[in-house]
């Protein structure tokens, strides 16, 4: 068991002093007041999840994981993700309330918990009440690894169309797409939409089949709707393999040899208006 109670160290024969010197020589960690984790977190992830055991064995059968809680137990995306606090949910009837480290949520839900954990579809509709941005990573993700159906995403979004956030819940239901395969591409479109700039996700180039093995040809990111103008994302690591920024340049330029406008995009290109105003550059130009 990687959690344990002062209480449970104890009855093994544990003192205070010998628990202080687990903390101190980095042994143990001390998630909160009376609870440890018997090695160091991973991350702030696992850390959560360990934090996140020790409020379920207090509430017990009363409660279950929720919100960014459940999303971190189904190894969902996070974005602007809080992991400081537990969010749980009421089994049963009840108002919310906080307290220190976490927050007991009322629930709303038409999917039943299983496992101690609020079904993908509550926790991305959940996640999206307070934060649609968050709430459309998390939904990208679990559609495009086929956790969510999109009939799953609007029955959960109907249990809170009267309740807060429900604004942010519909747009959730309306944009979440399965085509988005990185956080990075879910913000992408978002910036997109929110300029009036359409897209295609995952664009198939026309008569570049000639230079794929299988015959598919080159796929992109993104196609601006109507346009010769193609986006991609250049992420972490993306040029890590040996010979992979060659192959890349060489993609590119036979792209471009057809008469295509390629757009590319780093992660701090999804703030300050940079996406809208690169894309948009773009567009003046193939006009």
């Amino acid at each position: 068991m990687d959690v344990i109670s002062r209480r449970q160290a104890q009855v093994r024969g544990m003192s205070e002093r010998d628990l202080q010197r687990l903390v101190a020589d980095g042994s143990w960690t001390r998630l909160r007041r009376g609870w440890y984790l018997t090695r160091p977190p991973t991350d702030d992830s696992d850390r959560h999840r360990q934090l996140l055991d020790t409020f379920l064995v207090e509430f017990g059968a009363t409660a279950v994981a929720g919100y960014v809680s459940a999303a971190v137990c189904h190894g969902l995306a996070l974005h602007r993700a809080d992991l400081s606090t537990v969010h749980l949910c009421r089994v049963g009837g009840g108002r919310s309330k906080r307290a220190p480290g976490v927050h007991l949520h009322a629930a709303l839900r038409r999917h039943p918990p299983a496992q101690g954990v609020e079904h993908v579809a509550t926790t991305v509709v959940q996640i999206a009440s307070l934060d649609l941005e968050a709430g459309l990573v998390a939904a990208d993700d679990a559609l495009h690894r086929a956790l969510l159906t999109r009939e799953d995403l609007a029955r959960a979004a109907a249990a809170r169309r009267l309740a807060t956030g429900a604004e942010r819940v519909r747009q959730l239901a309306l944009r979440a797409d399965a085509r988005h395969e990185s956080a990075a591409e879910t913000l992408a479109a978002m910036r997109l939409c929110e300029a009036g700039i359409l897209v295609d996700p995952q664009f198939r180039v026309p008569d570049t089949g000639r230079w794929t093995r299988n015959g598919e040809g080159y796929r992109t990111d993104f196609r601006v709707r109507g346009t010769r103008v193609l986006i991609e994302f250049d992420g972490a690591g993306k040029y890590d393999e040996p010979g992979a920024l060659w192959r890349e340049k060489q993609r590119e330029d036979r792209i471009r040899s057809l008469g295509w406008i390629v757009v590319r995009l780093v992660w701090s290109d999804l703030f300050h208006g940079r996406v809208a105003a690169k894309v948009g550059a773009a567009l003046a130009m193939a006009c």
